[in-house]
């Protein structure tokens, strides 16, 4: 097991197509989801971003594939110098010094957010019973907020906005389904996703749409404890507040708001299609799989440039192939060059070294 260029490469790459995936996806599913196929697509997305965050190379598991087109000239950046670090180093540097100034920021918000709500009286507690332990969670009234929410992983508060009675019932049901399930746990893992990958926008594209993804399992999950009667009420709430926000904001719902909420209504209504699963998905949960065991290595047509080689340097000591599985691994000046099925006559005088 073992992290290299090329494994953290081959993580990126295969992972932003699995991004890319998930998010036409769910963009393009404009009708209701069924209970099974949401828990499905959050399993799919939640190994994605596993992928991401282990780009690892697990020796005898993976297997590499040689790419020749535009990878290996990328590789061949990477192991460019500048001054003593290698392009590789010092754009990873960067991330690092990125993702660090963004967990500055992000932690002294939620600092001080959470001194905030702290100051907040609260208005009632609700006991709530999970894996055997009962958790007094606080729920603090903020008049100027527009959509309720859920806070703090190890210590949890509801907020809610200035609702009647009758909504708050609602409103805490949803909420705390969503302490109960955990989502706290998943939207904190893609938080330090993009917190790691803030420099790819389709991780704050996937983490958008798992957000709704994670309501809509919700919306399921406790209104298959409802009656008819209850569903129909629970949705009206549902309308009711995205009206009363609208209302707020001096404007109809967003084209995004509004096509999600139809989604969201359209999922709990239909509860004849709760078992059905796209088999798009299934393809999909295979690939990820497979992607774990992929490790992408550049491959040169050396054959294209051995005439521009000088006789010395191919005898040259510090000139080697290393035999391995997938081919012969070329090493020029102790630089990895590429990987070749078989040695071309023009090389055929450079050392031949075993792993």
């Amino acid at each position: 097991m073992k992290i290299t260029y090329t494994s953290i490469l081959s993580a990126i790459c295969s992972s932003i197509l699995l991004l890319v995936f998930l998010s036409v996806y769910i963009w393009k599913k404009q009708e209701n989801y069924s209970l099974y196929e949401v828990k499905l697509l959050i399993f799919c997305t939640v190994l994605t971003g596993v992928r991401l965050f282990f780009p690892i190379d697990i020796c005898g598991i993976s297997h590499t594939i040689g790419i020749k087109i535009l990878y290996p000239e990328l590789c061949r950046f990477m192991r460019g110098k500048i001054g003593f670090l290698s392009h590789f180093s010092v754009l990873f540097l960067i991330s690092l010094l990125g993702s660090f100034l963004i967990l500055v920021q992000k932690s002294l918000s939620y600092i001080s957010f959470i001194k905030l709500i702290k100051e907040i009286r609260p208005i009632e507690y609700i006991r709530v019973k999970k894996y055997k332990k009962v958790k007094k969670i606080p729920i603090l009234k903020v008049d100027s907020i527009e959509d309720p929410f859920i806070v703090g992983i190890k210590n949890p508060y509801i907020i809610i906005p200035n609702i009647d009675e009758e909504t708050k019932k609602i409103v805490l049901l949803h909420e705390v389904g969503h302490y109960i399930k955990r989502d706290l746990f998943l939207k904190c893992f893609f938080e330090i996703l993009c917190l790691l990958y803030w420099w790819n926008p389709l991780v704050y594209i996937v983490r958008y749409y798992f957000s709704n993804i994670l309501e809509i399992r919700n919306d399921l999950i406790v209104c298959n404890e409802l009656s008819e009667i209850e569903k129909i009420h629970y949705v009206e709430i549902l309308l009711k507040m995205s009206r009363t926000k609208a209302l707020k904001r001096r404007g109809t719902l967003s084209f995004f708001n509004g096509s999600f909420l139809k989604i969201r209504i359209s999922s709990i209504l239909n509860e004849e299609q709760k078992k059905q699963v796209n088999i798009k998905l299934f393809f999909f949960l295979i690939a990820i799989i497979l992607s774990g065991t992929i490790v992408i290595e550049p491959v040169a047509d050396l054959k294209l440039h051995a005439p521009y080689f000088e006789e010395d340097d191919i005898v040259k000591k510090n000139n080697f192939f290393v035999k391995t599985e997938n081919g012969y691994e070329l090493y020029m000046n102790g630089t990895y060059i590429g990987t070749l099925d078989e040695i071309p006559n023009e090389l055929k005088n450079i050392n031949i070294r075993r792993k």
